[in-house]
């Protein structure tokens, strides 16, 4: 550590977190104001208890910082574990200054490196980061109607069901984010005009959507429609993760399948707070490479909803939304979404990667059973704002 970053810490103010028998205390100067370290002595010491020594200076030799008395005699800063005065947390030893972040000071006896979780790479570095999915490109149409009741060609909607969950297994944050439906517009006022089917709209086999190349984010970021704002937060390196579920429904007019998707939604928050899972969240880019798109049953999250297939291997009943990428599975189709999972580390690989469409721009892809045949990609972009 620097003299620059032990004199600035030092300013602040250090107390030790457990009190002591001798005391060093400071006049109020002007390079070292107002501190105040409590620590017990050795066993070996052979002092009284109590003996207070006004400090004079504080010198940095060789790396180590001296206190010298009014009696010009140098004293090592004793070895502990101090906070400051805003809360940090730093840890002294061998007569060494040096940040750490304790996950277990007190499991420790509060004596530096008694901890395994301790780290010493000062405090913990953050980012405020924003999520947003740019637009979709559209391979392949669903299977539809003949009729088109419901509007030329496709009629969908973006849902993004969000959680972070800090290292204690808790859910900081929750909430689920849904656009308006884009197609076509004729007899649906309400919805986004998008899609070449007609003059109105509906979305077809071959578009893009806002506009060509939709992986580039086209306009101010609102949280309704594209680039649509999925998450905004801030990420705390070793603190909390993301865990964000982006999908591309089909609208028919039925909420059964979105019912069934609500509450499979709530229930992550019970399994992304499991230690396996945990871990996965917490992972860190290994080899210059980073993993952030799971499978959600990479992550126990398992199926989101399922539905009948009828005879002729569409899905049996009355028409209803359902999520683009439903896969055949005995004589149901399942829904498995994907998760895009970032804690500070990843988050600041992806800003850094390019995984083919530019830097922080990831490809999440849903493909229908042939029989349903939607084909949709959907693109997020991960980016720094403070």
């Amino acid at each position: 550590m620097s003299k620059q970053m032990v004199r600035a810490m030092l300013r602040t103010g250090i107390a030790l977190l457990a009190g002591g028998a001798l005391a060093y205390s400071t006049p109020a100067m002007a390079q070292y104001p107002g501190l105040n370290f409590k620590k017990p002595l050795p066993a070996s010491a052979g002092k009284k208890s109590g003996k207070r020594i006004n400090i004079k200076q504080m010198r940095i030799v060789n790396g180590r910082l001296v206190l010298v008395g009014y009696d010009n005699k140098p004293r090592r800063l004793p070895d502990g574990i101090y906070t400051t005065t805003d809360g940090r947390k730093v840890a002294v030893r061998d007569g060494r200054i040096r940040y750490i972040v304790l996950l277990q000071d007190n499991a420790s006896g509060g004596q530096p490196g008694g901890d395994k979780g301790n780290k010493t790479a000062g405090k913990p570095k953050r980012g405020r980061y924003r999520v947003t999915i740019n637009g979709f490109t559209v391979h392949n149409q669903t299977w539809d109607h003949a009729f088109e009741v419901d509007g030329k060609g496709d009629e969908v909607f973006l849902l993004a069901d969000v959680k972070t969950v800090n290292r204690d297994r808790k859910i900081e944050f929750s909430t689920q984010r849904r656009s308006k439906t884009m197609g076509d517009r004729n007899g649906y006022s309400y919805r986004i005009k998008a899609g070449s089917r007609s003059a109105m709209g509906g979305i077809r086999t071959g578009d893009e959507i806002p506009k060509k190349n939709p992986w580039r984010r086209a306009g101010r970021p609102r949280p309704d429609r594209l680039p649509m704002v999925v998450w905004e937060g801030e990420l705390v390196e070793g603190k909390n993760a993301v865990a964000i579920i982006p999908t591309i429904w089909e609208w028919d007019g039925g909420s059964d399948a979105f019912g069934e998707w609500t509450g499979w939604a709530r229930d992550t928050a019970r399994i992304l707070k499991q230690a396996n899972v945990i871990d996965k969240l917490f992972g860190e880019p290994i080899g210059g490479r980073v993993r952030v798109v799971f499978e959600a049953s990479e992550l126990a999250l398992g199926i989101a909803l399922s539905l009948q297939r009828d005879s002729d291997g569409g899905i049996l009943g009355k028409a209803q939304d359902r999520p683009i990428g439903m896969i055949r599975k005995g004589k149901r189709y399942v829904f498995l979404p994907k998760v895009l999972a970032l804690n500070y580390n990843t988050a600041e690989e992806v800003l850094k990667t390019n995984f083919g469409l530019g830097r922080g721009i990831i490809e999440i892809n849903y493909k229908d059973d042939s029989k349903l045949r939607g084909d949709y990609s959907l693109y997020l972009q991960v980016q720094r704002i403070r």
